[in-house]
């Protein structure tokens, strides 16, 4: 791309660097069109073939792509059935760091997480897609199950380099003379998002997708929150008494009343 002159004999740099940054979005967003082009239609023809009977073939003639472009997005068939999980924990990221600074790190999640469903809401293949997604892992755990928890842990790292981003910590992995708590802190806060998403999409699909998903994200993270705010032990039920003390029947060892003990001197032998 020429960069014109200007008045002063200069290019101007600023308005290439714009026009370059504009390409590389629009390459994105292509790249972004083709994975979900991918995903729906593996997720559409394992739901109506099966696991095994559905090739990367099938999918890519549904999707109109070639095998080649296939594999520059995906390992396998199996890998397009998971997920979303860096290209997600990269959205995160990228609005955590949009998100007003006085907002704690818990309430920016909130506020992004819920504002990720509401997106799959508006568009209802996604939604269909995520719906999907959970039933084939509970249909083939044995296959589906890791791949998805390696998803999940793709997410995690993706909004940890987030919340470090936001909070100006350290590198919390090499960083062992942080106390504890600093260290761990990125790590929980994703831990606890990617638990919120999980727990707000099962309970979507157990309840019919009758539940909005942010409404479920807000009862979640108030959930969260009351645990974090009262984190004292609550007492134990007592327990019922046993059958044995409800019948009389005395304990081992324990004489009934009126039963004398071994050499006392009711228990001499009468004459």
């Amino acid at each position: 791309m020429q960069i014109s002159p200007n008045s002063s004999g200069r290019g101007d740099a600023r308005l290439d660097a714009e026009e370059l940054a504009d390409a590389q979005g629009r390459r994105e967003h292509k790249k972004d069109a083709v994975r979900r082009a991918l995903r729906s239609a593996a997720l559409r023809l394992v739901e109506e073939r099966g696991l095994h009977e559905a090739t990367v073939e099938d999918i890519t003639e549904a999707a109109g792509v070639s095998k080649r472009t296939f594999f520059n997005y995906f390992s396998c068939k199996e890998d397009a059935l998971v997920g979303p999980g860096r290209e997600l924990g990269e959205h995160i990221a990228d609005e955590l760091a949009r998100r007003p600074a006085e907002e704690s790190t818990l309430q920016a999640l909130h506020a992004v997480l819920r504002g990720v469903v509401a997106a799959a809401e508006r568009s209802p293949g996604r939604l269909a897609d995520w719906a999907t997604r959970i039933q084939l892992v509970q249909t083939y755990p044995d296959v589906l199950v890791p791949r998805q928890l390696a998803a999940f842990a793709d997410l995690e790292r993706s909004i940890i380099a987030g919340v470090v981003r936001r909070t100006g910590a350290e590198d919390v992995v090499d960083a062992p003379q942080v106390d504890g708590a600093t260290r761990l802190f990125p790590a929980v806060a994703a831990a606890a998002a990617v638990a919120m998403l999980r727990v707000a999409f099962n309970r979507w699909r157990q309840q019919g997708n009758r539940t909005p998903l942010p409404a479920l994200v807000d009862r979640a993270f108030d959930e969260l929150a009351g645990l974090i705010a009262d984190p004292a032990p609550r007492p134990r039920p007592r327990r019922p008494p046993s059958r044995a003390s409800r019948s009389g029947t005395p304990r081992s060892g324990t004489p009934r009343s009126g039963t004398p003990r071994s050499g006392s001197s009711s228990s001499v032998g009468r004459g």
